[in-house]
């Protein structure tokens, strides 16, 4: 399935093409951007994302790491820190390769911090920061800033589906995502092309995106804040229980 093949089959389901039309130029042009511009909001939602990947990287001296595209981190840049599932680290002079999970900071407890510049052999945790800018880089901070010169950092993460280069461009997606992609690009480019969405396609982009987020539904540990766990101190009996 190419890009041209979710266009045609879009413009089909509008109406615009008959049983063996296809677009013209200036049609195609202005799918294929709405298209893209579809793609980019689903980066937001993390229902829509199937995948999850492992992306290592040289973990020195530095104060910070850029994420995204060509970054330190050359990854799908993390639109938020909920979109980094797990982070740690390994030293590569041990074998076998021992990962070390360590935190994820939230902005609050980074802030927390008095001396964020303090360094040790070994980090922590890290801090992600949502920054964009002209490169459209995400900035990881290490704390403490490791001294170690053989570690590398580990992050998971989930990695929407980016943006195409072309209408020729290959699709490769799981099941589902075909009727997914053909039907909620159609109400996208309803608007552009002056026509109204048909109830039936309306109803089936409704359906498709519900089983694309229940396909997506991750089982994921089940956290106890520390706090509940402690021993309750009784007013009454000046006990702890």
């Amino acid at each position: 399935m190419t890009v041209q093949d979710v266009i045609t089959a879009a413009l089909s389901d509008l109406g615009i093409l008959q049983a063996g039309e296809t677009p013209a130029s200036a049609d195609s042009e202005i799918a294929f951007n709405r298209f893209n511009d579809w793609l980019d909001g689903n980066k937001l939602f993390r229902g829509l994302i199937f995948q999850r990947t492992r992306t290592t990287w040289s973990l020195g001296s530095a104060p910070y790491y850029t994420v995204g595209s060509q970054g330190t981190l050359n990854m799908a840049r993390p639109t938020s820190p909920s979109d980094i599932d797990g982070i740690a680290f390994y030293d590569t002079t041990i074998t076998p390769i021992l990962e070390m999970q360590a935190v994820l900071f939230t902005d609050d407890q980074f802030m927390a911090i008095p001396q964020k510049t303090l360094t040790s052999t070994y980090p922590v945790g890290f801090h992600y920061s949502a920054t964009f800018g002209v490169s459209g880089w995400g900035t990881l901070t290490p704390w403490p800033i490791p001294t170690s010169t053989t570690l590398k950092g580990v992050i998971y993460a989930k990695a929407p589906v980016e943006e195409f280069t072309a209408t020729t461009d290959t699709i490769y997606v799981p099941p589902g995502y075909r009727r997914f992609f053909r039907t909620n690009l159609a109400i996208e480019l309803a608007s552009a092309f002056g026509v109204p969405v048909p109830p039936q396609v309306e109803q089936i982009a409704r359906t498709s995106m519900h089983d694309v987020k229940t396909a997506n539904l991750r089982m994921t540990d089940l956290d106890i804040d520390t706090d509940l766990t402690r021993p309750l101190y009784n007013v009454f009996s000046d006990t702890n229980s």
